[in-house]
Formats: C-alpha cells, structure tokens, sequence
C-alpha cells in the first residue's frame, strides 16, 4: 500500500500536470500506440528468458507533459534545448518469482512494483548522456537504482534513426539483497548458501535502439540489449548466467 509521502507526491504530480496543461493550452498532442514482443531474462541473473506481448504507447502534450511504456506519467523541463530535467511514475516490470524456477522455491517472490523517475540529460550535436533515478514508492523491495547512459544518434536513411551506446546501473543494497542476496531463513527454506549482497555497481549494458517509418503513420521500435551483471550479483548463489539479453519489437501507429 502507498506511504502518506507516496500519496503525497502522486497528488502533486497530478496536480502539476493539471496547471501545466492549463497553462500551454495552445500546444498540440500527439500520439503513438501499438504493441510487440519483449523478450528478457525470467529473473536478474536467469539463464532462461521468455517472450512476452506489451503494449506501446506514447502520448504528449506539447513538450513537457508525457504519459508513456517506460516512463509512465511524468513532466519534463527544460532551461535550455540541449537539457532537460523530468519527474514522472511509472512501472518496473523486473520481478522474480519462485515458479519461475526450481531453484527459487523457499526465497519468496519479488513483484512488480511502480517508481518514481527522476531523469537529467544533455545533448550536444549526436551525442546525449542521461542519468535516471528510479525509486521504489510500493514497497516491494526494489529500493533505489539509478541508471547511466551515453549514446550517440545516427540518421543513415530519411526514415531511420538509430541510436547506440552503453550504460550502467547503480544499485542500492534493498535491491541486490531482495535479487541477489539470500538470508538464514530464505536458506533454511531453499537449501542456497547465505548470501550477502550490497549496493554498488549492477551492471553494465550495451544496447542498440532504431525506429523505422514504414508509412507516413506506421512505425517499427525495435531494441537490443545486452546487460553484464556486476559486483555482488556476479556471486550469487541465485545467479545462473552473468550475461542476459533482452530484445524489444514494437509496431506502433503515430498520429
């Protein structure tokens, strides 16, 4: 269940959105909406993954509102063209439960949970940097992590743009004990070792992100990734594979 502090900061969220738009009445909205497949790892530190179908969509009002798959809703800002700041909550789809393999019985699940994000960036030229802080606001377990990247943009065609870099993902230490660590009880129950983990460096990650028009309307996303866990995570009793996959294909009609 939300926190006072949670509800509190959902209320004002909302209600800066609701002045926002308000304020820039004359700006446009626009639309992006579809669906795909998203195949990724079963758990953090998984040898196996599955396919999944998600939605797709990202809608704006002008250039600060957004309501998106990967960010949720939020509010961006920005002092000058090159830089920006946002806030938004939105969902973390990792999660790790204990059907998801023999192993696991006895550890407990780690669900689902929403963020809040709180994301700085600058561009300059075909370059841009980021750094996204994710928090979580249910309680889940998944604490605080905070995201690096650094990608470089690329146009070959009218109608293709690619993006490439690499990145890097913080995390605290209720986040790797919850994926990673296992204590005296959850030992008792699964037959694992004890296992500590702590806060640090996560992983590291390299990824390749392209958009293409097939129409004047219609869009393919795709996204590949692949992510080397780090640190304690590399360790771990829970952990089966250091290197993971993850790829991403969306069609999407933009109007």
């Amino acid at each position: 269940m939300a926190t006072r502090a949670t509800r509190s900061l959902l209320a004002s969220l909302f209600l800066s959105l609701t002045w926002m738009g308000t304020a820039w009445a004359d700006d446009a909205w626009s639309y992006a909406l579809g669906g795909g497949i998203y195949e990724h790892p079963k758990f953090p530190g998984a040898d196996s993954g599955y396919a999944e179908p998600l939605p797709y969509f990202d809608i704006r009002y002008g250039e600060h509102l957004f309501f998106n798959a990967l960010q949720g809703l939020g509010v961006k800002t920005s002092g000058r063209e090159d830089c920006w700041l946002s806030a938004s909550i939105g969902p973390d789809l990792t999660r790790r439960s204990e059907s998801d393999d023999p192993r696991l019985q006895g550890l407990g699940d780690v669900h689902y949970t929403g963020r809040l994000w709180l994301q700085a960036g600058a561009s300059f030229r075909r370059y841009t940097a980021s750094v996204t802080l994710g928090r979580d606001l249910f309680h889940e377990g998944q604490g605080t992590i905070a995201d690096f990247e650094f990608f470089a943009h690329h146009y070959p065609l009218d109608t293709l743009e690619i993006d490439d870099g690499v990145g890097l993902r913080w995390a605290d230490g209720e986040y790797t004990r919850s994926f990673f660590g296992v204590d005296a009880g959850q030992s008792q129950q699964s037959g694992l070792p004890q296992y500590a983990a702590g806060s640090g460096i996560a992983s590291l990650q390299a990824f390749l992100r392209a958009h293409y028009a097939l129409s004047a309307n219609w869009i393919l996303v795709t996204n590949l990734a692949w992510n080397r866990l780090q640190g304690d995570a590399v360790l771990s009793p829970i952990t089966e594979s250091r290197d993971r996959f993850t790829v991403g294909v969306f069609l999407v009609y933009g109007f």
